[in-house]
């Protein structure tokens, strides 16, 4: 076979090969519309407006706090009927590899195994797949 040929079948090769991996890929992620990203980003916000909610709660008047309670809740149905669940992970052990994008790491030797400090945004799921990963703040002594 000549140096011609060799360089040809090489390039096929990697062609095939660069298609392969792109349809792998593809299959993996979900196809999300616009009324889908939407959502998600509505799911994002009700998660924010919760946090705001708990820290300011303690100067709320309780039957305001509690009309707020409800349409959160009626939000969240809303977002569980469509098969998004929004996932929190703050305090829990932090594992090298989950689908979270680590902002900072802070250093701290007293904290043997690393945890979740701070979720800066939440995970989401549509369907019980990934479409957008949380955002942490991740304390401990590696």
């Amino acid at each position: 076979m000549d140096e011609n040929k060799i360089i040809s079948k090489i390039e096929e090769s990697s062609k095939f090969l660069q298609a392969e991996i792109r349809r792998s890929v593809e299959s993996q992620f979900l196809k999300i519309s616009p009324e889908l990203k939407d959502l998600i980003d509505l799911s994002v916000e009700i998660w924010r407006i919760e946090k705001r909610l708990n820290k300011i709660s303690s100067t709320i008047q309780e039957t305001q706090q509690q009309g707020i309670l409800t349409s959160l809740l009626k939000m969240k149905r809303y977002l569980e009927r469509n098969d998004i669940e929004v996932n929190d992970y703050s305090n829990d052990k932090y594992i090298d590899g989950l689908n979270l994008d680590v902002l900072t790491f802070e250093k701290n030797n007293s904290i043997k195994d690393p945890i979740i400090k701070e979720m800066v945004e939440p995970s989401v799921m549509f369907k019980g797949k990934l479409v957008k990963k949380g955002k942490v703040v991740v304390i401990g002594g590696k």
